[in-house]
């Protein structure tokens, strides 16, 4: 009977120096490298593909997507403490802007302000109406509810549902997996690794990063 020979395993094939280092840990010095490109990544694709999810209808996905790449970079974000310090200044500054014809009593109060009486004297300044100062105070609302900035501010973010958020770090697993293994090849800083392994050190990046986001 035919003896089968056991293939001999060459020490120095580059190949097998290639899988040995594929699969062995990702050092401190790569993390950093990896987590630049995976930014780059993100930031390229991350918007565009969520909102051809369709999961994410009148969303700021530029806004979700800032504090998300900071904290990709290892930059921990207190997203909610600055989301209610925001709001908050957005509401003070809000409250103190003034018609040029009220004060900060209520429009109420400035409707009985200027009904005539007969001891009144006459000015030569014509007084505002209240029909004026109701229809400035409504302008004013719906001039601050139609503002962009009102539309994409932080405070919007916070109010993002857990489903939503899950669905979110799908897609960007999905981003990370179909482009990351270009992007470290284009790079040429992280040489060695293969795209099962990229693929993999993926997966674990996600299920690590799902630990810290929105704590």
């Amino acid at each position: 009977m035919p003896i089968k020979r056991e293939r001999e395993h060459d020490d120095s094939d580059s190949s097998a120096t290639n899988t040995k280092k594929s699969r062995s840990a990702w050092t401190k010095e790569e993390e950093p490298l990896w987590r630049q490109v995976a930014v780059q990544v993100l930031k390229d694709n991350m918007v565009a593909a969520a909102r051809a999810s369709g999961h994410f209808p009148g969303r700021c996905l530029g806004s979700h997507l800032r504090p998300f790449l900071g904290q990709v970079k290892g930059i921990p974000i207190k997203r909610s403490a600055a989301n209610t310090k925001t709001a908050g200044n957005k509401k003070s500054t809000a409250a103190k802007e003034k018609s040029p014809c009220s004060s900060s009593t209520s429009s109420s109060t400035v409707a009985s302000r200027y009904i005539p009486t007969a001891t009144e004297p006459s000015t030569p300044t014509k007084p505002c109406q209240p029909h004026t100062v109701l229809q400035m105070v409504k302008r004013k609302a719906e001039e601050s509810d139609s503002a962009p900035e009102s539309k994409a501010s932080p405070s919007r973010k916070k109010d993002w549902t857990p489903k939503e958020e899950a669905i979110w770090l799908e897609i960007a697993s999905k981003v990370l997996k179909d482009n990351m293994y270009s992007a470290v090849k284009a790079d040429g800083r992280l040489t060695g690794r293969s795209r099962s392994t990229i693929h993999s050190h993926v997966t674990a990046f996600i299920n690590n990063f799902v630990k810290t986001w929105k704590k």
